[in-house]
Formats: structure tokens, C-alpha cells, sequence
């Protein structure tokens, strides 16, 4: 596997990364140490809710000359089409936006669905086809994904660009801790740490994605939960060439809104040293990416 196919999956499988029904009568007070804080989601059937991400990424490679940059800003809309409080939701997710700017050695990209289309710019073209793009998800009551439905139908080269942003591991990754403030059971005791463990499986090995989280407070209704992580890889004894993490680094925070049980913000900051060598030419590289997610009013 390239170096740069697996940054592209640490961007998927780590970006951040519940939304839910509007209470709010719902009690909003500091429980005592021990007392269990109910981090799950809560929807309304027909209820809309809007998210903007930000991820912004710089690559150094050492054969490389000028480093590369890219910065995308996703405009998201959650709508909740089925509701129940005891079996879990089911969601559309909508990419309702898309600004990008990409800069390598070799070209410069910038894309903004909000301005007109560029009929000559075969880049725009195929960027475009991302906005409007929904997604039927399906979870549980804790707001762990279960299913993640196909989207429209998009052939030609088109596929496989629209198949990073519609995945189900990709959505899972990306964006599973948006819809709970804790993957699994839904709920934590102030002072108590967790640790979740993701598995993705590609030509050079298996690579495992590590964070554990710690909801260090719960006052006026907002949970805040630090993280910190860390990535490895274990290579396959099939893959052309040697690839090895030698170092890396995830750490962040995401508020949680336990009265209305949905994500206030969430932010990550990765940093991951990739060593490689194929065919007797060794190099690395270092990519850092940072990931803000924020409730839109």
C-alpha cells in the first residue's frame, strides 16, 4: 500500500469522529462522582440538525521537494427518518457543502460547491458529485452505528471518488463520534476512562487505531471528554515492499450536550511518521492533520 493511501485512511478512520431529539426539560445538574452520565444520542422523527467539519492536513515527505497541504470544510445535515428511544434511529446524512483546497509540487486544486460550476474543470466535476450526496444510517439506541445504506448511484470513474465519502467504515470512523458521546455503552462516570480500539485491514497489514477517552467533567449540561490515541500497524507478509509507523500521536476533545443529547464540538489533532522502503529506496513521511467539528445554529 502507498504511503499516501494509508494517511488517506487515518484521515478516514480517525477525523473525529449523537445527535439527537430536542428535551429540554431534561434535568441538567453535576451528578455525583460514581453516578453514571448518560452520553447517547436523542432524535425526533423529522428533526434536522447541522454540522460544519474542518480538516486540515500537511504531508512532508523526505524524497519529496515542496511539502503538500489540503483543507476541506463539509457542510453536513443530519435528518432523523425513524425514532425509538429503545431500539435506536435511523438517519440521513446529507453532505449539503463541500470546500477544498489542495497544493503539491505538481498542481493546485480549490473547489467551493457554493460558487458555480466550472464547465471546463474536470476536478470540479467530479467534486460536485459529492454534494447532495445522503446516506441512510442506521444505529442503536447508544449511537453506534450499525448499517450504513448506499447512496445514489454514481458510475465511471465518479465511483470511486463518491465510495470515500459513503463507506461504511469511513462513515463509521469519520463520523461515529458525532452521533455518541461514548461508543458502546452510551454512558460514563465522571473520572472514568475508556479505551476504543479500531481495526482496518489493507494490502500492507493491519492497522489499529487506539484512543482513550476520559470524561473528566459534567457541569450545566455539557460533558467534556479529552482522548488521546495512537496508531500501529502490523504488516502483511503479502505486501510489495516494507511500511512501519514508526511514531505517532492523536489527542482532542469533544463537548457533549447531555440535555439535549447531542455533539456541541469536537476537535483532534493527529500526528503520524510513516518509514517505507521499496526496492531498496527508503524514505518517510510525516503527515499532521487537525479535525474541528462544530453544531451549527
Amino acid at each position: 500500500m502507498k504511503r499516501a493511501k494509508l494517511c488517506l485512511m487515518l484521515v478516514l478512520a480517525c477525523g473525529c469522529p449523537g445527535l439527537a431529539c430536542v428535551d429540554r426539560a431534561a434535568a441538567q445538574t453535576q451528578p455525583e462522582r460514581g453516578a453514571k452520565v448518560n452520553l447517547r444520542p436523542r432524535f425526533e422523527k423529522g428533526q434536522e440538525l447541522r454540522y460544519t467539519m474542518i480538516i486540515e492536513s500537511s504531508t512532508v515527505d523526505s524524497q519529496a521537494g515542496e511539502p503538500q497541504s489540503s483543507s476541506q470544510e463539509i457542510g453536513l445535515l443530519l435528518r432523523c427518518t425513524k425514532s425509538d428511544p429503545e431500539s435506536g434511529y435511523t438517519l440521513d446524512l446529507v453532505y449539503e457543502s463541500l470546500k477544498m483546497k489542495v497544493r503539491s509540487p505538481l498542481a493546485t486544486i480549490e473547489f467551493d460547491s457554493t460558487r458555480p460550476a466550472k464547465a471546463d474543470d474536470p476536478a470540479d466535476a467530479a467534486l460536485r458529485t459529492i454534494v447532495g450526496l445522503t446516506l441512510p444510517v442506521t444505529m442503536d439506541k447508544d449511537g453506534n452505528i450499525s448499517s450504513v445504506g448506499a447512496g445514489d448511484a454514481v458510475g465511471g470513474a465518479m465511483s470511486a471518488l463518491v465510495g470515500q465519502f459513503s463507506g461504511g467504515d469511513m462513515i463509521r470512523g469519520m463520523f461515529g463520534p458525532i452521533m455518541t458521546g461514548r461508543k458502546g455503552t452510551g454512558e460514563a462516570s465522571v473520572g472514568e476512562s475508556w479505551t476504543n480500539d479500531d481495526v482496518i485491514d489493507g494490502p500492507a497489514g493491519q492497522m489499529k487505531i487506539s484512543l482513550t477517552h476520559t470524561l473528566d467533567s459534567h457541569s450545566g449540561g455539557k460533558a467534556t471528554i479529552p482522548m488521546r490515541g495512537k496508531v500501529t500497524l502490523s504488516p502483511s507478509s503479502g505486501a510489495t515492499g516494507k511500511v512501519a509507523i514508526r511514531d505517532s500521536s492523536i489527542s482532542g476533545k469533544t463537548v457533549w450536550d447531555t440535555g439535549l443529547g447531542q455533539l456541541v464540538s469536537l476537535e483532534s489533532r493527529q500526528r503520524v511518521v510513516v518509514d517505507s522502503n521499496h526496492e531498496s529506496q527508503t524514505s518517510s513521511q510525516t503527515q499532521e492533520m487537525n479535525v474541528r467539528v462544530t453544531r451549527r445554529k
